[in-house]
């Protein structure tokens, strides 16, 4: 009889361990496909990546998903709260240091970022929409964080 329960817990643990791993990544990851050429040489087009659901903790350099008019982009976060974005001479630069691979064509323009606000930027400059053109975004906006 013993034997016959202990045979049924390894039946039922068998079952449930799949199910529970499977919840917890459904609940703590997210699988997003790249889509574009703004995140190059880093990500590519069509590649998939693991992201973290966990968006409490955004800080310079990381990889974030956010939504931007209902459509979802990736990007790279080159400043958050507190930091003042200057783009001029073709460049941008974070609280006066110039970003490497950074180019801006425009107006002369400074924001100072305000609680929850991220500027962020593609990897390929050339061909990103980013905070450049659209402005820094909410970090209510980042839905995942790249791992």
């Amino acid at each position: 009889m013993r034997k016959k329960n202990n045979k049924n817990l390894k039946e039922i643990s068998l079952i449930l361990l799949p199910v529970i791993i499977a919840i917890v990544f459904i609940f703590n990851f997210k699988i997003i496909k790249v889509d574009g050429f703004s995140m190059a040489p880093t990500l590519s087009d069509g590649q998939y990546i693991l992201t973290s659901r966990h968006t409490n903790d955004i800080q310079k350099n990381s990889i974030v998903i956010l939504k931007y008019e209902d459509e979802l982009i990736v990007k790279r976060v080159a400043a958050v709260e507190n930091d003042t974005v200057a783009m001029k001479d073709n460049s941008v630069y974070i609280n006066g240091v110039k970003l490497v691979n950074s180019c801006y064509e425009g107006e002369d323009k400074t924001i100072e970022l305000k609680k929850g606000e991220i500027f962020v930027l593609g990897d390929n400059c050339k061909v990103s929409m980013d905070s450049r053109y659209f402005g820094s975004v909410s970090e209510d906006q980042v839905i995942s964080v790249k791992i």
